[in-house]
Order: C-alpha cells, then structure tokens, then sequence
C-alpha cells in the first residue's frame, strides 16, 4: 500500500471517530436533559405559607438562579453586601446567581467578544471560576424568566448550596471582582467548569440536588428551561 493511502485511511479513520465522538455527545446532551431525576416533584400550593417562589433566568445560553434574600437568614445576604457594588443603590432583595469560567465570564460580555483562547479553556476544564451576581427588583415571569414555587426546606437547600461555591482568600475575605455595570459583581468561586461541567449543568444540580424535578444532566440553557 501506498504512503500516501495509508494517509488517507488515518485521515478518514480519525474524522469518522471524531463525528462519532461528536454524534454520541449530542445524544447524551439530549438524553441528559430529557430523562429527569425527582420525577414526582410537584409545586407547592400557590396558598401554601411553607413555599417560596425563585426563578431561573436565560439570555438564550446561560441559566442563572434568581433567589430573594431578604428571608434567607443570613445564609447569602452576609455575602451579598451592597458596598461591593460599585453602586450600592442597584443592590436590592433579589439576587440573580450564575456560575461560569472566570475567563468567558470577565472578557465575553456579549458572545462576539468571546476569544479562541477562553473558548478552549472553558471547553478543557482550565482556568478559575465565578459567580455572578445580578440584582433583579421585583421580578416577574415572561419569555425568558421562569417563576419556580418551592417549599422553605428546597430554598435553604438551595441557598447552602450556592453558599458552599464561594472562595475565599486566605484572610477569610471574599475574593472579589468588578463587574459589568453597576448592578452586578464578580464572585471568585469553587469547581472547574468544562464542556461537560457548564454553567447550567451547574444551575441544573443546585435545583435537583434540592429535589425539584430536572433533568440528570443539562449543559444547555433548553435542557433547564423547557421543563417550566
């Protein structure tokens, strides 16, 4: 056989591995987000005192949690201190928390920013991590904000759990960085995020580990917001 054949078969042979790499995680994306872990969850009662209503975000790519604070106890409004903003006016009851790659988060503020190298980090599992806060007074459902009703018990679950992915420097302090405006801010956090760990698979097992009905894995924001 020819040399220039057998470069040919490897080549072939290394593409088809790659589409079936490909083909297989597209399926499991799809699997991940369809089959559901808590599958006999249901809302509380809309005149039930022991529920609390949150919400999920979307800008089409990435989910956040949005969780009032004013009745948490301390549990995230110890954190969330209005003399981190840079405006503490916008700081407000409300908080809306996402986790994501340090890298995309501070230098992507709108996708076509997005770089080659920060892309390939996030997709590798390199690089740090952060939350991110929002501030959303009285928010209301529409397209792309889904009102979620739980029990007291889920929203301390919930709260622990973001509470438990913030990182500290070794004073004890929070490390904390600028964000895009005025009304948001930058928390460095815990984990590693990756192609498998996203920013809403993360968004994905704060809810489920809480016991609301999701799917098992839900790298996309649609695996997330279809289900409400």
């Amino acid at each position: 056989m020819k040399p220039n054949n057998i470069y040919i078969i490897w080549l072939r042979r290394s593409i088809t591995l790659l589409l079936g790499i490909i083909s297989s995680f597209c399926i499991a994306i799809v699997i991940g987000g369809l089959i559901p872990a808590n599958n006999s969850w249901q809302e509380p009662e809309q005149t039930s005192k022991q529920a609390i209503d949150i919400f999920i975000e979307t800008n089409g790519i990435h989910v956040s949690i949005i969780v009032p604070t004013i009745v948490d106890n301390g549990i995230l409004s110890d954190k969330l201190q209005a003399s981190h903003l840079s405006n503490p006016a916008y700081h407000s009851e409300y908080a809306m928390i996402g986790w994501g790659h340090k890298g995309v988060y501070q230098n992507a503020q709108n996708w076509n920013d997005l770089t080659l190298s920060d892309a390939t980090s996030a997709a590798f599992g390199t690089g740090e991590s952060l939350l991110h806060v929002y501030y959303r007074p009285n928010p209301n459902p529409n397209n792309f904000r889904k009102k979620i009703r739980i029990t007291h018990k889920q929203y301390a679950h919930i709260l622990n759990n973001i509470a438990a992915n913030f990182q500290y420097d070794k004073n004890g302090k929070l490390r904390i960085y600028e964000g895009y405006g005025d009304d948001n801010i930058f928390y460095a956090a815990n984990g590693q995020y990756s192609a498998v760990n996203t920013c809403n698979t993360w968004t994905g097992r704060i809810l489920r580990e809480a016991g609301i009905k999701i799917g098992y894995w839900t790298p996309l924001s649609q695996s997330i917001m279809y289900r409400f």
